[in-house]
């Protein structure tokens, strides 16, 4: 068993003394997703979705075909209707020069996602937590529906979109998320690349941005149950004013 450990610790340079104090006060100012909106808007919108969808039948109807050629394929890959559960953490620091002083984030991100096919869906928190004189915490969580348009095991190609809810202010914005998988070493293991983007659309900004990579090794092969440990590093971008770099590590199991 070969396992490549990625270790990414970088130390920021900010001018702000506390980066969760600062977030907070950006998602207290911040716009819910339906703010801002009037009935003329609203309209248009509906509108514009009917006429995107006056053709979409016959889209969903080869997406039907698929995801039935899919599921006939469970006894080349058993994963293709499974349970994903994940434990992940992520550590970083933080540096402000102006007083010399290290401030400690963890991130804590447990996860859940279940697969039958080409669908998908994902259930994550996002608990970023600073550990400064008082420890102060940003949470969030994330409700995502997904359409694996590759699900072959060697190679896998996933997006979606859904909700971010953040739970200081109670507001809900539209998340995209976009996700490849690479199969190595006779598909035991995996590279993992993944995408969030949080919209608030009446304001154009951007409350949440994440990115990461990570390598993912089995560990534990059973006929209903893998198990794999993963080490990599991931950025987040809150509001588009604060960022936070670190390094991850995880233990995940599927279910099949």
């Amino acid at each position: 068993m070969k396992i490549w450990i990625v270790i990414l610790v970088l130390v920021l340079h900010q001018k702000v003394y506390s980066q969760i104090s600062e977030i907070k006060d950006l998602a207290s100012g911040a716009a819910d997703l339906f703010s801002g909106c009037s009935a003329s808007d609203v309209s248009a919108g509906c509108n514009c979705m009917s006429s995107c969808w006056e053709g979409g039948f016959v889209i969903i109807d080869y997406l039907a075909d698929h995801h039935r050629e899919i599921l006939n394929m469970r006894n080349l890959d058993p994963c293709l209707m499974s349970l994903d559960i994940e434990m992940n953490i992520a550590y970083s620091v933080h540096y402000e020069y102006g007083i010399k002083h290290y401030y400690t984030y963890i991130n804590y991100l447990p996860h859940l996602r279940g697969n039958i096919g080409i669908f998908s869906t994902d259930f994550r928190f996002n608990i970023l937590t600073e550990y400064a004189d008082i420890p102060d915490s940003y949470r969030s969580w994330e409700l995502l529906f997904l359409l694996n348009l590759v699900p072959a095991s060697g190679f896998k190609i996933s997006l979606g979109t859904g909700l971010d809810y953040e739970v200081f202010t109670g507001k809900y914005y539209n998340e995209h998320y976009l996700n490849f998988q690479f199969g190595v070493f006779q598909i035991r293991d995996y590279i993992d690349l993944e995408t969030r983007i949080a919209v608030d659309y009446s304001t154009s900004l951007l409350p949440f941005i994440e990115a990461g990579i990570k390598y993912k090794t089995r560990i534990i092969h059973f006929d209903h149950l893998y198990a794999y440990i993963a080490f990599g590093g991931i950025y987040q971008n809150y509001y588009q004013a604060h960022e936070i770099w670190g390094a991850s590590a995880s233990l995940a199991f599927n279910i099949h």
